[in-house]
C-alpha cells in the first residue's frame, strides 16, 4: 500500500482511498464555478478513515460563494451510516477561485471534531486540498493531515 501526505505535521490526521478523493475532485470541477459539497463516512477515531463520499445538493442561495448541504441528503446518508455501522466523520466542499483555508461563515457553521476537507479550485482546475477540524475550546481550525492510500476495495 502506498500513501501519499499533504498538509503539516500534526497529530490529526484523516485517511482516505484514492478513488475517493478523486471523486471529491469532479463533484468540485463540475460544479465550477459553484461550490460543491459532500459528507464523508467513515470511522471516527482517530486516525479517522474515510469510507465513503456521499455528494450533496448545494442549495445555498450564492452557489458561487456559499454552499449549503440539502438537508435530505443528510439524512439520507445517516440512514445508510446505520446500516452501514458507520458514522458521519465530516463533510467536504469546494472553494471556487480561493485558497483551501476555512472562512469566516465555514467557522461560524462548523461542529467540533469533524473534518472539513476544502477543495480549492481554480479557473476550473483542482488548485490545493486541506483537511481542518473546528477546536472549540480555541474557536478556531486546525490542519488535519490528509493520508491518500492507494488501495482498491477489499
Amino acid at each position: 500500500m502506498a500513501a501519499f501526505v499533504f498538509g503539516k505535521t500534526t497529530m490529526l490526521q484523516v485517511i482516505i482511498r484514492r478513488k475517493d478523493i478523486e471523486a471529491i475532485y469532479r463533484h468540485a470541477q463540475e460544479s465550477y464555478p459553484n461550490e460543491c459539497c459532500g459528507i464523508l463516512t467513515g470511522v471516527a477515531h482517530r486516525p479517522r478513515r474515510v469510507m465513503g463520499v456521499h455528494r450533496g445538493e448545494n442549495i445555498a442561495l450564492d452557489k458561487s460563494i456559499r454552499y449549503q448541504l440539502n438537508p435530505l441528503d443528510q439524512l439520507k446518508v445517516l440512514k445508510l451510516c446505520d446500516q452501514q455501522n458507520l458514522e458521519i466523520i465530516g463533510y467536504y466542499h469546494s472553494h471556487t477561485d480561493g485558497p483551501s483555508l476555512p472562512s469566516q461563515t465555514d467557522a461560524e457553521n462548523a461542529w467540533p471534531n469533524y473534518s472539513y476537507l476544502i477543495v480549492s479550485v481554480v479557473r476550473g482546475a483542482i488548485a490545493k486540498v486541506a483537511s481542518w477540524v473546528f477546536n472549540s475550546s480555541l474557536l478556531k481550525f486546525e490542519e488535519e493531515r490528509i493520508i491518500i492510500e492507494e488501495i482498491e476495495d477489499r
